[in-house]
């Protein structure tokens, strides 16, 4: 055996591995020579590349580790629902051929027209609208009193309408109807 010391530790060489085999160690223990060896020692290593016993760790032992199949199948996943959706479209070719062709309305206006005219019935949106304009000027004595003569008119124009058969109502006219009535003395609001 050779001994030398070597940094914070030492190295110990044998010429012979068998005092460290199973079968050594199950036969014979030579209990003096390893409190010889691992005193004062708090890590061993035991060399043994020059038999091609080593581990090398690689990516799939990681994955095995630390139990990464499921990230990884769902990272393929991922990775196949993006190649899909970029191979295949998911809207019908336009029938023009030409997409450029296609012009979409951007205007705020016409949003918020598209939306009251979705989620309020066309028999109802003048209705509507003179219920918000009566609770605004109502909120102030000064307007209510300076409408006064225009909202009395208009809720006679509504009741009219109210009382015309469903199928015969007009609301585009009763619409054009309250407003020339609100503004019909051509009173600006403040």
């Amino acid at each position: 055996a050779a001994y030398r010391n070597y940094g914070r530790g030492s190295i110990v060489m044998f010429g012979d591995d068998y005092l460290f085999s199973n079968e050594a160690l199950y036969l014979r223990r030579d209990l003096e020579l390893f409190h010889w060896l691992l005193a004062g020692s708090d890590t061993v290593i035991f060399d043994e590349a020059h038999f091609g016993i080593v581990q090398t760790t690689g990516i799939v032992d990681l994955v095995k580790k630390y139990k990464l199949f499921p990230v990884i199948l769902v990272g393929f996943l991922f990775l196949f629902a993006w190649i899909w959706k970029n191979a295949v479209p998911l809207l019908p070719p336009h029938s023009d051929g030409d997409p450029s062709a296609v012009v979409a309305e951007s205007s705020s206006d016409h949003g918020l027209s598209e939306l009251i005219n979705r989620f309020l019935p066309a028999q109802e949106q003048p209705l509507r609208a003179f219920e918000l304009w009566e609770k605004s000027v109502l909120s102030n004595p000064a307007e209510a009193l300076r409408y006064q003569q225009e909202l009395k008119n208009a809720r006679e124009a509504i009741a009219a309408f109210k009382n015309t058969d469903r199928r015969k109502r007009d609301p585009q006219s009763l619409y054009f109807q309250l407003k020339n009535i609100i503004n019909s003395q051509n009173k600006a609001r403040v």
